[in-house]
């Protein structure tokens, strides 16, 4: 969905703008690649080595509120089929059109999912529907969130939002000018193989982000650490109704584990029972 002059239409329900797509030799940014006019915008699409398209943040994302809210350009029921996603697709516009087939496709070696049905089930979100106190289940399709790679050690965390019915966008960090957006596709407490086996079962790459990429008696380290926090996860879940004795044994494992900043990082990625 480029244009001549380098940009990308890039669509969402009630949020429509051009974004630069930028091809750098590596996803890291110069700020003074950003320019003026793009300050107030969160994300740039870019192409990432080895990677594909992706986003990189065009300009200081903070923690703290949503940095980015997305509306589904459509949902569908989870048993949906080829038929009922070319339908909808048919309701939107060319570039819409254009724009979802650009997307992944988990299921494209394959050839046994045929192509509208193979992009759905690999780009879309859950975002259910709350009815009379209970929850249709419905998967929406998100142009900037079908964007956001995979890493083990996420800077952004999505949440879907039934009351408002968007998704939003939270930076579990600080990030950069230039830096990559990304978010995990698994369970980050798992350990490296456990990870890379489950990634390339379900989406056909292998992870080779900076943790996944660690030797030796740091890898060793790396998965001890996570299976630290799993366990700190499953203790403080136990104790929601008696959260003196969860914040002794919060404290105690804190001590223990967090040591580097992508732990912090993992925990609020994790962190249990607040839903």
């Amino acid at each position: 969905m480029g244009d001549d002059d380098g940009s990308l239409r890039y669509m969402v329900r009630g949020y429509s703008r051009d974004l630069p797509i930028r091809r750098p030799t590596s996803p890291i940014l110069d700020e003074d690649q950003v320019s003026d006019s793009l300050r107030n915008v969160p994300f740039l699409v870019s192409e990432i080595p080895e990677k594909g398209m992706g986003l990189v943040a065009a300009r200081l994302i903070a923690t703290g509120a949503p940095f980015f809210t997305e509306r589904p350009l459509f949902t569908q029921p989870s048993a949906c089929t080829n038929s009922t996603i070319l339908g909808e697709l048919a309701l939107h516009t060319r570039d819409e059109q254009r724009e979802f087939f650009s997307l992944s496709n988990k299921y494209k070696s394959g050839r046994k999912v045929l192509p509208g049905l193979g992009i759905f089930r690999t780009n879309a979100v859950p975002c259910p529907i709350m009815k009379a106190n209970c929850a249709e289940e419905r998967l929406g399709l998100f142009f900037a969130a079908a964007r956001l790679n995979h890493s083990c050690t996420p800077n952004v965390s999505r949440v879907w939002d039934s009351e408002e019915q968007v998704l939003k966008f939270y930076a579990l960090r600080h990030i950069g000018p230039g830096e990559e957006l990304c978010i995990s596709y698994l369970d980050v407490l798992e350990t490296r193989d456990e990870r890379r086996a489950e990634l390339w079962s379900h989406f056909g790459f292998e992870c080779a982000c900076s943790v996944c990429t660690l030797q030796g008696t740091a890898l060793e380290e790396s998965d001890y650490r996570r299976a630290a926090i799993r366990r700190l996860y499953n203790e403080m879940c136990t104790c929601t109704n008696e959260p003196e004795i969860g914040i002794q044994k919060a404290s105690g494992w804190l001590n223990s584990v967090v040591e580097l900043p992508e732990y912090s990082m993992i925990i609020r990625f994790n962190w249990p029972c607040s839903s």
